[in-house]
């Protein structure tokens, strides 16, 4: 039920509920809800808006403050990069298994690159999300299995019991005291690095966990068709706004 509440609260079905909601009511009210759904299904379908509102959402160091924050962390003891999971697709296999998101091997090709150029051991976190199918395996073993197979790099640990973000720092938490580990370089996407940073943190305030946001630097201003609906632009608004409302709920 939660799920079915989040879906429609989420752009495009919020905005477009807004709408419909508009068109039942009288007078003003209804042109004051229509135009704000309408407003709001726009803005959240455009690369300039949702870009523009990430940034002060989350706001991320350019990738070259990045590169020199953790260079110093290259080959150092009780170091690991840790990838945070984002999901598995179905289906999405060659041979029709599951495979990762396309957003999900985003993070753990980053979280190789990283781990590769500083020396460090790679890590991931993710299990099974509650609402899973029956055949679902969990997502840390698809993510070692690729790690493996088609990036000639095998993780040296995974948590495959999580069921979302708190969960993720939770339960690695666990490990990454186990094992000693005081720094963790951790990779996920630049507006879920807020929620994570705060999950982590709280779950382990003595280790220092450092961002390597999944993200692009800012260009040097927008192009016309940036301020249209496009696909990327519904995309990327959608999982901004569950990243907002994520935040604030506490998750």
């Amino acid at each position: 039920m939660r799920n079915v509440l989040v879906i429609l609260l989420l752009p495009p079905c919020g905005p477009l509920l807004l709408i419909g909601l508009g068109l039942l009511l009288r007078r003003w009210w209804r042109w004051a809800a229509v135009l704000t759904g309408w407003l709001l299904a726009w803005a959240f379908s455009t690369e300039a808006f949702v870009d523009t509102m990430a940034q002060r959402w989350a706001p991320m160091p350019s990738s070259a403050q990045t590169v020199q924050s953790l260079s110093p962390w290259a080959q150092q003891a009780h170091t690991v990069v840790l990838v945070v999971g984002g999901g598995l697709s179905r289906g999405a296999h060659a041979d029709g298994t599951y495979d990762l998101k396309f957003e999900t091997q985003e993070r753990l090709r980053r979280g190789l690159w990283w781990a590769k150029r500083l020396s460090l051991p790679a890590a991931y976190t993710g299990g099974i999300a509650p609402n899973a199918l029956p055949d679902q395996p969990t997502e840390a073993r698809i993510a070692a299995r690729v790690a493996r197979e088609e990036y000639g790099f095998p993780l040296a640990w995974v948590e495959d019991q999580s069921v979302d973000t708190r969960d993720n720092a939770r339960r690695s938490a666990v490990l990454l005291r186990a094992q000693g580990i005081r720094q963790v370089v951790l990779v996920t996407h630049g507006m879920h690095m807020r929620r994570t940073l705060r999950a982590f943190h709280e779950a382990a305030p003595e280790i220092e966990f450092r961002p390597a946001a999944v993200t692009r630097d800012p260009g040097n201003g927008y192009i016309l068709s940036d301020f249209f609906p496009s696909s990327s632009g519904v995309q990327r608004g959608r999982y901004l706004a569950y990243e907002v409302v994520g935040y604030l709920a506490g998750k």
